[in-house]
């Protein structure tokens, strides 16, 4: 890609050609080619944030329904408050970074499911609920893992660099092609401005903003607390 939009750059600007800019690369087909791939990058930026957001509601609804079933084994309360102790210290770390430092959180994740698997069950019922234990907090750990994914898997910098190589020669081509007159001028405006508001979308959509983070955050404060209230 790079190459090419050099390339198209040598055809259309270098004073030793002296050539007229192809026809094939005008307004219209960069418009095309900048439609087509700032459609798909927008797409795929989309869904990421929306697994995003299911692996966060499925990963707290796991934690909740952990603390549910310690409660409903019979164990020493000391053993169920250590497992809820440990679900909530788990949300409170992750309330207490920056979203994107979520990572940070994983040595009481671990600790959390440690402390599952060292349980030690008598009756038949706490190891039935255990069997369930065991599968609720391999979801949890999976969620995990999606959530930590989608959080780096943003628009690599080549893609980025396509991209912005495109909006400059779709910009370049849009200028060049204008003609005298107010609705020419109109037009090459509209066309600029809407290529330029598309790539600030793509570009808000793939960082993870303030709010968004924020967002995140209260989440888990807020499932940290309410399971701290629960009797």
């Amino acid at each position: 890609m790079v190459i090419f939009s050099i390339g198209y750059i040598v055809w259309m600007y270098a004073p030793v050609l002296k050539l007229p800019p192809p026809e094939i690369m005008g307004p219209k087909t960069m418009g095309i080619i900048f439609v087509f791939l700032a459609g798909f990058l927008i797409h795929k930026t989309i869904e990421r944030n929306k697994l995003l957001d299911l692996s966060i509601s499925m990963e707290l609804s796991r934690m909740r329904r952990i603390t549910h079933l310690i409660e409903s084994m019979s164990i020493p309360v000391s053993l169920k408050s250590s497992i809820r102790n440990q679900v909530i210290l788990y949300l409170h770390t992750v309330s207490e970074n920056d979203f994107v430092k979520y990572e940070l959180s994983h040595p009481e994740f671990h600790d959390l499911t440690h402390a599952v698997y060292l349980l030690n069950l008598k009756t038949d019922h706490d190891k039935i609920v255990f069997q369930e234990m065991l599968s609720v907090t391999r979801e949890a750990a999976f969620h995990r893992q999606q959530i930590s994914s989608h959080l780096t898997s943003s628009i690599s910098p080549y893609t980025w660099v396509s991209m912005v190589v495109i909006v400059i020669l779709s910009l370049i081509s849009f200028i060049i092609s204008k003609e005298p007159g107010i609705v020419s001028n109109v037009l090459v405006c509209a066309s600029v401005m809407s290529v330029l508001l598309v790539f600030d979308i793509l570009v808000e959509l793939d960082m993870l903003t303030k709010p968004e983070r924020e967002k995140y955050r209260k989440l888990y404060a807020e499932n940290s607390i309410r399971i701290k209230n629960e009797k």
